[in-house]
């Protein structure tokens, strides 16, 4: 055992006092517990092997474990000297146990998290858990069956696939939607209970509304106006439930901090709980959504990708988990929710049974279902960021088979159904509200360009080729803080797992992310309470931001509302920001954009708004100026906004529209981004190894965010104190979205397709050139050190991901013949129904080389569900094994479906005394296209083969078209090709550099005569199969 797992003497000799009374069935049923969970413990434990991990379970004191009672008869004195050594052993046992764990994390992160470049090495218990998973097939079986099916029907209906494009696009949309007006109303429902709490368990507040302080201007000394002012005051709980609740107004002093935190932290672990228990219900729902797909298309199958009842779980279950305001989205959940509704439309149900229709049938098939389902997906990825190239891209970028033009012609046109549908519901309704806009055919801008910064016209940031250089830094810091970010996500996972083992139970893992958010909403709750009450210190706020400014009307910056002397305080905290121009521009304050911005925690005050109609030529001087007082009926005022709560209280696509958003460099405070980004990062690293279910896109964008406006900070302060011209390239806004593209590129995996969709979503198509730049620093730092969290948690799942493109080389030297399963599980083209039922149920295989009766030769493949399907027809069709065809073949599966025959085996249905009489032939239903390689080939082209053409099975044949071998999934994981690599004595040198040996191996052939000796031609004749190199030459004519 590791003598870092072995307990002190101390320890030690108190666990054997307390051992010994007690009897010994309790003792056998501790060790029958011990040796039940070994073989979990071996599995968390990646260093140790099972009987080590047992020694530690049985020998190592854990935190709960008997101490030994105090003895009657000791004095005070002996008591405390007692009591202080229990302590101080106590203590010396916690701090073996963390110095055990710390070492265990870090020797099994050096094993696990590697580089890109070297293969993940699986132990005997992952190998053995890969068996869960299955291939995807991508192709229909050519069998006689399809080929005569094909004959007598005309032509298939092939042009319903737009049918399913366009639902596809719609519903994906219409789920999005549903998803953000939920959001919008419990974060309405959140913010209002928070000021509730605030104002001392009232709603009664006279700065909630435009003008409800003082009397309306059209009533001026009557009562009306009084009565309006006073109505006015307190909740609109139809406003709140349409989601119209805004916070970007300050609660007047006294506020009670204690009251807020109480109902704010109820709310979160509420809602926490709820996502907790439907998971529980549900246990097929947790997952971060992206994985899952990003598994399918590398080819590997999902069953739960089929169940309706598993997407509405896991979208119940997120939408709870968002509104709980932990750093998590909802970005992710949408890419695999439409991959669920694409796989949904060509399920059979219950009670619906539709014989004569055929549009819906001749899709059933591989090809069509794993093509609608990749439309279903990108779909999805394009409903969340309202984008439609974008989904496209990001498809490519995960698609591991052959992606034909016409199949992206279908993606495409749903990804641009997908954002068109959103787009014209958010330009005519507002979440429960009734369309109020005319149907002029003109869409919102803050909908059609989610993420862009609205500004007038000439102030949008410049490009310069100076911004190079920060862009390269801010992907070298992205690329380090992803390598740090994966290794501590993956050591959070492991301390899960390790304390599942230890407690004995799984209800922790549905209980940590409770108890994580209950302290992350804590941890910032305080942290915006102290930076509210901490007042700017040397100089007011106001002079920081005068609004007669120069620089900044230059910049674009807002100028600082002013209060008066009844609400405000003179001295305001230095988060308290006056709201920017680009959320008062637009109509993105209470749908799309800045929802989340939050100002109840600062001082209360009638501030002067300047009007969205202020213009600025491109010299940036003000041409014309009007304040105008806008006085909207049913919408709160905006008039202040506390820079740190707006990032940490509200939701994550919130937050990244607060950060990359340009012209607001004095909105956050350096301070309060600083900290929210420590804060974020190290919370969102720990969350993503504990979370049930959310996203990893979304908050890896608010982090790479918050990194880049950190650096771009640091850089317009120093390019403005150069040179004043400067602050026209120097935008915070501008590295952030840097920053933002580098980070998720490097822990996702994805390269141009985040920068397609960044660009589509801010359309700041200027910096496309530094963004990508930015991008391809990153993912090279990433490479370098670690892989993406993504393939790091498929592959902690066992989940046979084929991803040794980059050290497929070293394998050059092995063929087919070495990773092949052999010896192979043939069927004759002609056998007995016995020979297919010992089969199915001596095998777990899913498919079966046919060969020739008489030679041997290899004819087809055969699959299982095939074998099953011909067993139900032999039973349906009482006993008769004549020729069917393929529409039979099909109401046979139909009527095992509705009848409820699936989970049923139907080898023992058959009549034991027909088994060896019945002869059958499997001609008819073999796939007699199915895809062979000799066993010479060399191994990568048997790799790219496998990969690009989306295979399940692969038969190895010899140069006789023997079938003597068959690939599968599992033969091509890195780990087994490493395994093989290491048993041929073919080992490659270590980075191209030669061994020794091989050094004197080409000295001494170059030593040799260049011409062979008569010797060594009789030995090349002798073991060549080229017999006549040795024999009399062939006369000549």
């Amino acid at each position: 055992m590791n003598a870092n797992h072995s307990p002190l003497p101390g320890a030690r000799a108190s666990n054997r006092s307390a051992v010994l009374p007690t009897r010994n069935g309790t003792q056998q049923a501790q060790q029958s517990q011990t040796h039940l969970y070994a073989p979990l413990l071996s599995l968390l434990n990646p260093i140790e092997d099972s009987s080590a991990a047992a020694d530690v379970g049985a020998e190592a004191p854990l935190l709960g474990s008997h101490t030994p009672s105090r003895s009657p008869h000791l004095s005070g004195s002996q008591e405390e000297e007692a009591h202080r050594s229990t302590s101080a052993s106590c203590v010396s046992r916690i701090w073996v146990m963390l110095r055990c764990l710390c070492h265990d994390i870090r020797v099994g992160c050096s094993r696990e998290v590697l580089p890109a470049a070297e293969p993940r090495r699986f132990s005997p218990l992952d190998r053995s858990k890969m068996d869960r998973y299955e291939s995807v097939d991508t192709y229909e079986a050519k069998s006689m069956l399809y080929k005569d099916h094909l004959e007598t029907r005309s032509h298939e209906p092939r042009w319903f696939i737009w049918v399913f494009v366009v639902v596809l696009g719609v519903s994906t949309s219409a789920l999005s939607v549903g998803m953000m007006t939920l959001l919008h109303v419990l974060n309405s429902v959140r913010y209002e209970l928070l000021g509730f709490g605030l104002r001392g368990f009232t709603f009664v507040d006279t700065q909630r509304y435009p003008n409800a302080s003082e009397p309306s201007p059209a009533h001026v000394g009557g009562s009306v106006g009084q009565d309006i002012a006073g109505t006015t005051s307190s909740l609109d709980v139809w406003a709140l439930v349409k989601g119209n609740s805004v916070g970007l107004y300050g609660i007047a002093s006294p506020r009670w901090y204690w009251s807020g935190y109480l109902l704010w932290v109820t709310f979160a672990v509420c809602t926490s709980a709820i996502a907790s228990g439907v998971c529980y219900l549900v246990p097929q729902s947790v997952g971060s959504g992206i994985p899952e797909v990003r598994a399918f298309l590398n080819g590997v199958s999902y069953p739960m990708m089929r169940s309706t009842r598993v997407l509405v779980a896991k979208t119940v279950a997120v939408i709870f988990t968002v509104a709980s305001g932990v750093c998590t989205g909802h970005y992710g959940h949408l890419m695999l929710a439409g991959a669920m509704l694409g796989s949904q439309l060509l399920q059979r149900r219950h009670g619906i049974r539709c014989y004569n229709v055929h549009f819906v049938d001749c899709f059933r098939n591989p090809r069509d279902r794993r093509i609608i389902l990749v439309i279903g997906a990108a779909a999805g990825i394009a409903s969340a960021f309202c984008v439609s190239v974008g989904g496209l891209l990001v498809i490519i970028e995960l698609l591991s088979a052959v992606f034909p033009v016409r199949f992206a012609l279908y993606v495409f046109a749903a990804c641009l159904l997908s954002t068109l549908s959103a787009q014209v519901y958010w330009s005519y309704c507002m979440n429960f509200d009734s369309p109020h806009r005319l149907h002029g055919g003109l869409l919102l801008r803050e909908v059609v360009v989610l993420l862009r910064s609205h500004l007038p016209f000439g102030q949008h940031t410049a490009m310069n080729l100076m911004a190079f250089i920060p862009a390269f830094f801010v992907g070298l810091c992205s690329g380090a803080c992803a390598v740090g970010f994966v290794r501590l996500s993956w050591a959070a996972l492991y301390c899960r797992r390790r304390l599942e083992v230890q407690l004995r139970t799984k209800v922790i893992r549905y209980v940590l992310p409770i108890l994580f958010t209950l302290v992350y909403v804590s941890i910032h709750y305080w942290v915006a309470v102290t930076f509210s009450a901490e007042p700017m210190s040397g100089e007011k706020l106001a002079s920081a931001f005068s609004e007669g400014s120069d620089t900044q009307m230059n910049s674009g910056a807002d100028s600082l509302a002013s209060s008066s002397s009844s609400g405000a305080d003179a001295d305001p905290p230095a988060v308290c920001r006056p709201v920017p121009y680009t959320v008062r521009s637009g109509r993105n304050v209470t749908t799309i954009g800045f929802y989340g911005m939050n100002g109840f925690l600062c001082p209360a005050g009638i501030y002067s708004v300047v009007d969205a109609a202020d213009t600025y030529d491109t010299a940036g001087r003000k041409n014309a100026a009007s304040s105008v007082t806008t006085q909207l009926q049913r919408q709160q005022t905006v008039r202040v906004v506390d820079a740190y709560a707006s990032l940490a209280f509200s939701y994550a696509d919130s937050t990244l529209q607060t950060l990359l958003s340009q012209r607001t460099e004095y909105l956050v405070p350096w301070f309060a981004l600083l900290t929210f980004s420590v804060i974020y990062f190290f919370a969102f690293a720990v969350y993503s190894g504990l979370a049930l279910c959310g996203d990893t896109i979304l908050p890896s964008l608010v982090i790479g965010a918050a990194i880049g406006r950190c650096i771009g900070t640091a850089v317009h302060t120093v390019a403005a104190a150069c040179n004043a011209d400067a602050t026209t390239w120097a935008d915070p806004g501008v590295f952030a979205l840097f920053g933002a593209g580098s980070f998720v590129s490097a822990t996702s995996g994805l390269s141009f397709g985040i920068g397609a969709i960044l660009i589509e979503c801010t359309a700041d198509f200027r910096h496309l050139l530094p963004l990508m730049f930015s991008i391809a620093v990153a993912r090279g730092v990433l490479l370098r050190w670690g892989r993406d969290v993504h393939t790091l948690y498929l592959e902690a799942r066992a989940v046979p991901l084929l991803n040794a493109e980059p050290y497929l080389e070293r394998y050059s030297l092995l063929d087919a013949r070495h990773v092949m399963h052999s010896p192979v599980v043939a069927l004759p083209v002609i056998c007995s129904l016995n020979d297919i039922v010992h089969t199915l149920r001596s095998t777990t295989h899913n498919g079966f080389p046919v060969v020739s009766i008489n030679d041997g030769t290899f004819k087809g493949v055969v699959t299982r569900a095939q074998l099953k399907l011909l067993l139900w027809h032999i039973i349906v069709a009482d006993g008769r094994t004549s020729h069917c065809t393929y529409d039979v073949m099909q109401r046979v599966e139909d009527h095992v479906f509705h009848n409820g025959w699936e989970s049923v085996d139907p080898t023992q249905l058959l009549m034991r005394a027909r088994l060896r009489n019945d002869q059958i032939s499997l001609y008819p239903y073999v796939d007699t296209s199915a895809f062979t390689v000799l066993d010479t080939a060399a191994l990568p082209c048997t790799y790219q083969m496998f990969t690009t053409l989306g295979l399940r099975h692969l038969v190895v044949v010899d140069h006789s078209n023997c079938a003597i071998g068959m690939i599968t999934r599992k033969d091509l994981v890195s780990d087994n090709l490493s395994a093989v690599l290491e048993s041929q004595d073919v080992l490659a040198p270590a980075n191209g550099v030669p061994t020794p040996t091989v050094f004197a191996a080409a000295l001494a052939c170059l030593r040799k005569p260049f011409h062979p000796t008569p010797a060594q031609v009789a030995e090349v004749a002798r073991q060549s199969s080229t017999r006549n190199l040795a024999g009399p030459s062939p006369p000549h004519r």
